[in-house]
């Protein structure tokens, strides 16, 4: 492992895949980030977040809580798939011009 990185995107940006194996989320932004930079990602479908996220095709690549059998073998599935994750429902959503505007329209 290298350590701390300043700046990790380079990283996620490189790899085949980023997986998130979490019991509890809030935001989980880090699958945000990955699908930004077009990794696909394979998450623990852990309450709030996953599912808002990894929406439509990309819903195949949760896997519930606590099952890391089921995880291990979605993993392979999406290495194997290799999805197209530029066009996710997400990335619309957190596009700069789509949240100033909820913003905007918060102040009205």
């Amino acid at each position: 492992m290298p350590g701390f990185q300043q700046n990790p995107y380079n990283w996620i940006k490189h790899a085949k895949a980023l997986v998130l194996s979490s019991d509890f989320e809030g935001l989980p932004t880090v699958l945000i980030e990955a699908l930004a930079v077009g990794t696909p990602v394979v998450s623990t479908n852990c309450t709030f977040g996953p599912s808002e996220i990894l929406t439509g095709e990309l819903s195949n690549y949760l896997v519930p809580a606590g099952q890391s059998e089921a995880l291990a073998n979605v993993v392979k599935q999406v290495l194997a798939d290799k999805p197209n994750v530029e066009n996710a429902d997400i990335l619309k959503q957190v596009q700069a011009e789509q949240v100033a505007l909820q913003y905007l329209a918060l102040a009205n």
